[in-house]
């Protein structure tokens, strides 16, 4: 009850005080947020271990590889001059960046055939690179020198392949002291192992496709791949339990 003519007293708490109770209600409110989520609940301040264990890369292992061997060269060119730009462009104009324009466009199964191709390319001792993989109908309308019809490309054209993820070519080259002539006779000798050749040698010797039961030779590819990473993830366990 209010006593008329009195002043009634309220507590005045310390500007301390308040800044600690709102950054504990901010604490508390970001603990059951993370708890609704997974129903585990996370101390931001003590471990955030839980929460990069749950995030997973925006590429796979056989993705950041080719985006790898992309980079090796960065300098796109043939005897046509400088491309570089034209792979870049035509990212922006589909909102990606460039390794989900270049590398992701491409046939999972294609990608998987350039994986393990690649990686005994690196293990025998030649630094290959890729000028162009994936290329849209619009990337392909501003190559130049000999080319199949913009829609038509084995590249990524969308009559040809159904266009972005079905893309089925690449053209290579060597770098870092490995010539174009040694990967590509490299293709000629082993790319037959997985599915790989080189359909037009004369005229468009860096061109690189896959050939025949290539999904079936790349399911193969796959299946041993995850075969082999199983088993270096149960010898590493067991040799966790072993320490």
């Amino acid at each position: 009850m209010r006593i008329a003519g009195s002043k009634q007293k309220l507590p005045i708490r310390s500007t301390s005080e308040g800044l600690n109770t709102r950054a504990l209600r901010s604490e508390a409110s970001v603990t059951l947020a993370l708890a609704s989520m997974d129903s585990h609940v996370v101390d931001l301040n003590k471990d955030t271990s839980a929460l990069s264990k749950r995030v997973k890369s925006e590429f796979d292992e056989v993705e950041q590889y080719l985006w790898e061997v992309y980079q090796r060269e960065p300098v796109k060119k043939d005897g046509s001059g400088d491309f570089t730009w034209k792979d870049q462009a035509a990212a922006r104009r589909m909102s990606m960046s460039l390794q989900r324009y270049v590398i992701s466009g491409m046939d999972p199964d294609f990608r998987e055939q350039l994986y393990h191709a690649g990686r005994a390319m690196d293990a025998d001792g030649l630094r290959w690179s890729i000028l162009s993989a994936f290329r849209d109908d619009y990337r392909q309308s501003i190559a130049s020198g000999l080319k199949a019809g913009a829609k038509n490309s084995r590249h990524g054209g969308s009559l040809r392949t159904g266009g972005y993820g079905h893309g089925q070519a690449i053209d290579v080259t060597g770098t870092e002291g490995t010539t174009m002539d040694q990967v590509w006779r490299w293709i000629d000798g082993h790319g037959g192992k997985y599915g790989l050749h080189r359909p037009m040698p004369g005229y468009d010797p860096a061109h690189v496709q896959s050939r025949r039961d290539w999904r079936k030779v790349a399911q193969n590819l796959r299946k041993r791949r995850n075969q082999l990473a199983q088993h270096e993830r149960e010898v590493t366990l067991a040799s966790l339990g072993r320490d």
